[in-house]
C-alpha cells in the first residue's frame, strides 16, 4: 500500500469518482475503499482530498447498481475505520437509504462481499437506521429479517440478528 501512496494516486481517483463514466466511478470506488480497508494515515488522506465525501454522494446518486455496489463497499471501509466523527453524513438518513439499496442489490445479484460490507456499515452506523423516515426504516428492518433468514453466511446472520436487536431495544 505503502509503494501505491506514494505514487499519490489520490488525485486522479477523485478525477475518477467526478467522472460520468459509471466505470470510473466504480473503478476509483472500489480503489479507495481497498485503500481506506488497509487502514492507517491513507484513510485520513482520503478524507482531506475530498475523495470519501465524493464517495458518499455518488453511494447516494448513481443509478448503476454496480458502481453503487462499490461505494457502498468504501462507506463500509470507512464507517468501520471510525470515519463517522469527520464524516458526519455517513451516518444521516440519505446515506442509510443507500446502503439499504445497496443491500437489496446485493442480495438479488448474489453478491455476498455487497451483502458483508452493507451489514457491516449498518453495524457500524446502527443509529442511521433509527433516523430514516419511517418507511424506509420499515423496509430496512424488513430486509434485515430477509437476509437474517436467506444469507449463508453465519457470521453475516450473527451480525443481522444483533442489529435487529438493538432496533428493536430502542424502540
Amino acid at each position: 500500500m505503502q509503494a501505491l501512496m506514494v505514487c499519490e494516486p489520490l488525485p486522479a481517483l477523485k478525477d475518477f469518482l467526478e467522472s460520468e463514466d459509471a466505470a470510473l466511478q466504480r473503478e476509483g470506488s472500489t480503489i479507495i475503499a481497498n485503500i481506506v480497508a488497509f487502514g492507517g494515515p491513507h484513510v485520513n488522506e482520503v478524507i482531506d482530498t475530498g475523495c470519501a465525501a465524493l464517495m458518499i454522494q455518488l453511494l447516494r446518486t448513481t443509478a448503476d447498481e454496480e458502481t453503487q455496489r462499490s461505494a457502498a463497499r468504501g462507506a463500509a471501509s470507512l464507517a468501520k475505520r471510525g470515519a463517522l466523527a469527520v464524516l458526519p453524513q455517513l451516518g444521516e438518513a440519505a446515506t442509510v437509504d443507500a446502503i439499504l439499496r445497496a443491500l437489496q442489490t446485493g442480495l438479488e445479484s448474489g453478491s455476498l462481499g455487497t451483502v458483508r460490507a452493507t451489514v457491516d456499515f449498518l453495524e457500524e452506523v446502527q443509529c442511521g437506521l433509527q433516523h430514516c423516515p419511517a418507511k424506509a426504516a420499515g423496509a430496512g428492518r424488513s430486509l434485515l429479517e430477509d437476509v437474517s433468514r436467506t444469507c449463508p453466511d453465519i457470521a453475516v446472520v450473527n451480525k443481522v440478528k444483533r442489529i435487529l436487536q438493538t432496533l428493536q431495544s430502542e424502540e
